[in-house]
């Protein structure tokens, strides 16, 4: 999948079973549908969607989350309910000296502090996710087109072989990325698609395809700030898929401006 012997090659298939592998390549005619549908993906060229990478950046670069985020910083434990400070372990006694003479409150403060490590620890993998997300958009940011080499599992399902930035990734990493051959808007039924798209990253997916067109007439006013000045009308962090919605709200503005 990658031109370069730094990274090393990998098999069409993820698994360590050498005969099923042996079948697959014994079974050329029948895998034919399955190189061109991998192949059709790995030919899908795309690119980074600049302005949501530009409001990305900003957001992380000022530490705002709203929800959208994970935080830069860790949580602080909870504070001593003694003494109103954040516990400071003895090293002779191995704990807090408030908690010498209450073993209750002690049990009573563990319990909470569990609960702000358990966030903490999923914030730093939350927190690597996004820096390499946002890496690897800064470095492929200014190529015309983009290219995912695909896997697929003993099933039969495609997995892009790139991590973390990819059309499959979480909510960030589909927002950043758009097909970077464009097609035009010509009639009301492709415009009504991608009013479906857009009420869908808002969260109105379980309505029909008519109250999701109509949704977004509705709102179209706040669809078209957003995209106008999203650092100022932040409505958009408020949707079930932040930066997909921002995303999408980019495209709608332009389509009733044109």
């Amino acid at each position: 999948g990658y031109h370069t012997p730094f990274i090393p090659k990998t098999c069409i298939i993820k698994t360590n079973d050498p005969e099923y592998i042996q079948t697959l390549r014994n079974s050329v005619e029948a895998m034919q549908p399955v190189y061109q549908a991998v192949n059709a993906a790995q030919k899908t060229p795309w690119r980074i969607n600049k302005k949501v990478l530009d409001v990305l950046s900003e957001f992380w670069t000022n530490s705002l989350t709203l929800g959208v985020l994970p935080a830069q910083e860790d949580e602080e434990l909870p504070r001593c309910p003694v003494c109103g400070q954040i516990p400071v372990i003895d090293k002779k006694t191995q704990t807090h000296s408030c908690f010498l003479a209450d073993e209750h409150t002690l049990k009573a403060w563990k319990k909470q502090a569990i609960f702000t490590h358990e966030r903490n620890a999923k914030n730093v993998s939350k927190r690597l996710q996004i820096h390499r997300i946002l890496w690897a958009a800064d470095k492929m940011k200014n190529y015309e087109s983009i290219y995912f080499p695909y896997q697929l599992d003993f099933r039969g399902r495609m997995y892009a072989v790139a991590q973390y930035l990819n059309p499959q990734g979480c909510d960030v990493a589909k927002g950043l990325l758009e097909f970077s051959e464009a097609k035009p808007i010509t009639d009301e039924k492709a415009a009504n698609w991608l009013a479906i798209h857009t009420a869908n990253t808002w969260g109105e997916d379980k309505k029909s395809f008519a109250e999701r067109i109509q949704w977004v007439k509705d709102n179209q006013e706040m669809i078209v700030a957003i995209a106008a000045d999203p650092m100022e009308n932040r409505e958009w962090t408020k949707a079930d898929s932040p930066w997909c919605f921002l995303a999408s709200c980019f495209e709608w503005a332009n389509f009733v401006k044109e």
